[in-house]
C-alpha cells in the first residue's frame, strides 16, 4: 500500500505511510524524506509534530475527527515555536471509504480562512467527485491511497485505488483544474465554434426588389449567423432596399439595406462534420441546395 500526494500539476514524491511515532520520524529523515504528513489519529500529538517541524522543511498534518479548537491549538504552537517550517493542512474525513455525502469538502475553504495555510484534501472516497468538488473550494494538493490490487488482504487495499483508476483520477483533477483556471469572464475555444452556427442572422424571407421597404414578414431571424450582429428582426423594418434581393439572403445595414455575408459555408462544414461522428446523413454543405435553419 503506497499513498500519492497529487498537486495541481504534478505528482509528489510518495511515502510509504504517514508517520505515526517518534523513531518513524527518524527513519524518514535518514532516508532523506523530503517532507512527512502526520495522520490525523496525531493531530492532537504536539511532541511528535514538533518534531517533525524539526526534521523536515516541509510538514503535513491531516485533520480527520479534529474540531476546529483541537486544530487552532496545534496551529498555533507550529505558528509559534516553528515559524520557518513550510507547514499545511489537509481535510479528511476519518472513515475507510468515506461516503460522498459525507465528505465534507466544504472544509477545505474554511480551513484556508481560518488558519491562512495551504489546505489540500486526503481523499478517503472511492472515486473522484469529491478531489473536484475540494479543488473547487481551494485544495491545493490531495491525497489518495493507491493498491497494485484492491483484493489483498489489508485495512486500506478495498477502497484505494489500483494503476487504470489513479491515472483517471489524476487525469480528471487536473482537468478539472484547468477549468478552473479559465477566466470566468471568457468564452471556451469549442464555444466560439458553436457560435458561428448557433447565432442567428437575418436573412430575406421571399425575392425583394431594390427599393422595397422593409416589414416584419420580410424577414427570417434563423440560423446561421452573418456578418451583422442582429438581436431583432425589426432593427431593419422600415428600411430600404439598395439592391434587389433573393430569397434567403443575408442583410445587413448600411446606407439602407443590402447584402452581407453569411456564415453558412463555416457552419455548414461544421454540421456536416457532426452529423458524420454521430452516424447520420451529412449536412448540405452550400446555401445554394438549402435554406437558413430556423
Amino acid at each position: 500500500m503506497a499513498t500519492f500526494y497529487v498537486a495541481r500539476s504534478e505528482i509528489i514524491t510518495p511515502l510509504p505511510w504517514p508517520t505515526f511515532a517518534l523513531p518513524f520520524s527518524a527513519l524518514l529523515t535518514g532516508l532523506g524524506a523530503p517532507y512527512v504528513k502526520i495522520a490525523s489519529t496525531d493531530l492532537t500529538n504536539h511532541a511528535l509534530i514538533a518534531q517533525a517541524c524539526e526534521s523536515f522543511p516541509r510538514v503535513i498534518v491531516s485533520t480527520g475527527m479534529a474540531t476546529m479548537g483541537e486544530i487552532e491549538a496545534m496551529v498555533t504552537m507550529v505558528k509559534r515555536d516553528h515559524p520557518t517550517t513550510d507547514f499545511s493542512l489537509m481535510h479528511c474525513v476519518s472513515a475507510y471509504p468515506c461516503d460522498l455525502s459525507q465528505a465534507n469538502t466544504a472544509r477545505v475553504a474554511l480551513l484556508a480562512r481560518a488558519f491562512e495555510v495551504p489546505v489540500g484534501y486526503s481523499d478517503h472516497t472511492s472515486e473522484d467527485i469529491s478531489a473536484a468538488m475540494a479543488l473547487v473550494q481551494g485544495a491545493s494538493f490531495f491525497e489518495k491511497h493507491f493498491t497494485t490490487d484492491r483484493s489483498l488482504p489489508g485495512f486500506d487495499h478495498a477502497h484505494a485505488l489500483d494503476g487504470p483508476a489513479l491515472q483517471r483520477y489524476v487525469t480528471h483533477l487536473r482537468a478539472a483544474a484547468q477549468s478552473l483556471a479559465q477566466p470566468a469572464a471568457g468564452l471556451a475555444k469549442q464555444e466560439l465554434v458553436t457560435k458561428v452556427r448557433a447565432r442567428r442572422g437575418l436573412y430575406a424571407a421571399r425575392d425583394l426588389k431594390a427599393g422595397h421597404v422593409l416589414t416584419a414578414k420580410d424577414l427570417l431571424f434563423v440560423r446561421p449567423s452573418t456578418e451583422f450582429q442582429a438581436t431583432d428582426p425589426s432593427q431593419l423594418v422600415g428600411q430600404r432596399l439598395t439592391q434587389d434581393l433573393p430569397r434567403h439572403a443575408a442583410l445587413g445595414p448600411g446606407p439602407g439595406v443590402g447584402i452581407v455575408a453569411s456564415n453558412w459555408g463555416s457552419a455548414g462544414a461544421y454540421w456536416g462534420q457532426e452529423m458524420q461522428e454521430k452516424g447520420m446523413a451529412p449536412a448540405p454543405s452550400s446555401p445554394n441546395t438549402s435554406e437558413p435553419q430556423g
